[in-house]
């Protein structure tokens, strides 16, 4: 993988506004490797809190590097669905608003690619952040999934932590985008229409994802 390659993040939002800007800088905060031109798209499901403001304060700040999507009320995967459709890439990766990158996130995966070029999808571990409805925090761990991913999956386990993959082009030329009929877990049914296509899973020791668990968000229901 010597040619240059494009990174596509795209941050899915709809009215988190509390978490979003911590999101989007730690999204701008990424150690890219040379090589890599990388994208951030904000992705907004028809917030109707300041997020909007938000994604257009930074697409205006960078505009070679920040895309602002408003793609109406819609679910998680059909507004995920337009900027797959929309953007161009070589790889794709996606975080939720209330979550947060650490900045070797890009450079980890690409550097686990470059090594390893049979991979066709990438993930990882993380830190479990869990707290109550006051934002207080309950316990925070590192998570990581262990095992053979593929089997896991044939098990019907889900070893994936959505926000911690990327995932080649090819992947999605193979077996389509998001599944737009399903709210949640479409990432989950993805993962397992991968695994029965016999997508070739990566699995990285560490963690570069700070996962956020709170009452009413969608990890949570």
């Amino acid at each position: 993988m010597g040619e240059k390659v494009k990174v596509v993040l795209v941050i899915q939002n709809q009215n988190y506004e509390k978490w979003l800007e911590s999101a989007i800088l730690t999204a701008l905060a990424q150690v890219i490797p040379d090589g890599v031109d990388y994208l951030i798209c904000g992705k907004d499901s028809g917030s109707t809190d300041g997020s909007p403001a938000i994604f257009q304060k930074y697409a205006a700040l960078y505009p070679d590097r920040f895309k602002y999507y408003p793609v109406g009320d819609v679910s998680q995967c059909v507004g995920i669905n337009v900027v797959l459709r929309s953007e161009p890439a070589d790889f794709y990766s996606f975080l939720n608003s209330d979550d947060m990158l650490f900045p070797q996130f890009i450079k980890e995966r690409i550097e686990f690619f470059r090594a390893h070029p049979e991979t066709e999808l990438l993930h990882g571990g993380a830190i479990y952040h869990e707290e109550d409805a006051n934002g207080v925090t309950i316990r925070e761990s590192k998570w990581h999934s262990a095992g053979n991913t593929a089997e896991r999956l044939a098990r019907w386990e889900n070893p994936i932590c959505f926000p911690t993959q990327m995932i080649r082009k090819e992947v999605f030329e193979k077996i389509g985008f998001f599944d737009e009929s399903i709210e949640n877990p479409f990432d989950f049914e993805f993962s397992q229409r991968a695994m029965r296509a016999g997508i070739v899973f990566g699995n990285l020791n560490t963690q570069s994802v700070f996962y956020r668990i709170w009452p009413g968000n969608r990890t949570n229901s």
